[in-house]
């Protein structure tokens, strides 16, 4: 066990840690460019060339597809979110702690599991982003660029990382308080499709809680869209917070 500032962590979750990572947001380049088939399919067939800049339109319109919603939970929970349950489970926890407090140790899985659910939604934009630039980039002609696609672009790069760090911290919430390793990954996609069922259903005003506006609605919150962020880290700081406590009393009973 080894502790840096704020995590703790060993070299051997840190080395498969980082080989999964890469792998899903490698995951998240595939399914973006499956989404999009038609459209490249389209370009070919028609030998139609596009704006310089398409290759950012098409990330945009991809990842700011509801359809995201589908892989997005899930991606985000597998590095890490299981990572606690199963040293709770399989007793390794007790060792953890023998070498740092409990304090110490909750708050570094709390914060480790935000930054590699994070890391992999944000990875995967960049990937993506990269492999529709050398796609698009042979048939493209110049134009007039737009000015606010790098705005566009950092925003929803940063609204990805929290997202996906919300994500992990609810599936390590939910293994936790079910105490079941797989809750960890579907936790976040499972309470995702109710938030769904329910504002669509029974609380249509309630838009906020819409995880389809989070993604397709970024343009259209205030702040010119930056409000949204701010909405998704008080969730996140929520269930941060909720997270603590849960994994407190559960330590407790061990």
């Amino acid at each position: 066990m080894k502790r840096t500032g704020l995590i703790t962590k060993n070299d051997k979750t840190i080395t498969q840690g980082s080989s999964i990572r890469i792998v899903l947001s490698c995951v998240i380049v595939l399914y973006v460019f499956l989404l999009g088939m038609p459209v490249i399919s389209e370009i070919i067939r028609n030998e139609k060339s596009v704006q310089e800049t398409f290759y950012l339109e098409f990330v945009f319109r991809y990842f700011e597809d509801s359809r995201m919603l589908y892989i997005l939970p899930v991606v985000a929970t597998l590095p890490y979110s299981s990572q606690l349950i199963d040293e709770i489970k399989g007793g390794y926890i007790r060792i953890c702690l023998a070498r740092t407090n409990r304090k110490a140790y909750i708050r570094s899985k709390l914060l480790t599991t935000f930054i590699c659910g994070g890391e992999v939604l944000m990875i995967g934009a960049v990937l993506s982003v990269g492999a529709a630039f050398i796609i698009f980039s042979g048939i493209s002609e110049k134009g007039v660029s737009e000015d606010g696609n790098l705005i566009r672009l950092i925003k929803l790069m940063i609204l990805l990382f929290l997202l996906g760090g919300l994500y992990s911290l609810i599936g390590l919430f939910s293994s936790v308080i079910v105490n079941n390793r797989y809750l960890a990954w579907t936790g976040a996609f499972i309470i995702e499709f109710i938030l769904l069922i329910l504002t669509k259903r029974y609380l249509r005003d309630c838009i906020i809680i819409n995880p389809e506006n989070w993604l397709t609605g970024i343009n259209k919150w205030p702040l010119s869209g930056w409000s949204v962020h701010l909405w998704i880290g008080i969730l996140t700081i929520f269930v941060a917070g909720v997270s603590y406590k849960t994994v407190w009393n559960r330590i407790e009973q061990i």
